[in-house]
């Protein structure tokens, strides 16, 4: 072998080392984080209060779901929901004379 050929060698090596793997299986496992289970169904009462469902806290406590899938399944559930989108023009307000808001709104300016 020439030097000029373990030169390419070593820059090969040195190339590939630098370079990232991005096999998920090269990369080491790191342990799930545990919390006691008081701690758990904490988490899982607080997700189910701020999603707007603490009357699902005990089906998933029963079922034995985990935090992140508690999460996953509200936000499913979520996406499911339809959207409401209320746009309300002052055009359409002034177009009806029977719009009690308006009446009231305009008695209270003075603007009748």
């Amino acid at each position: 072998m020439h030097e000029t050929d373990n030169t390419l060698v070593a820059d090969e090596a040195l190339d590939t080392a630098e370079t990232p793997s991005t096999n998920t299986e090269l990369m080491p496992r790191l342990p799930a984080p545990t919390l006691d289970p008081r701690a758990e169904a904490q988490a899982i009462a607080e997700l189910c209060l701020l999603a707007g469902t603490p009357a699902r806290t005990a089906e998933f406590l029963a079922s034995g779901f985990t935090q992140a899938q508690v999460r996953s399944a509200l936000l499913e559930a979520k996406s499911q929901q339809p959207e409401i989108l209320s746009h309300i023009t002052t055009e359409a307000s002034t177009s009806s004379p029977n719009n009690l808001l308006m009446a009231a709104t305009q008695k209270l300016t003075h603007k009748e």
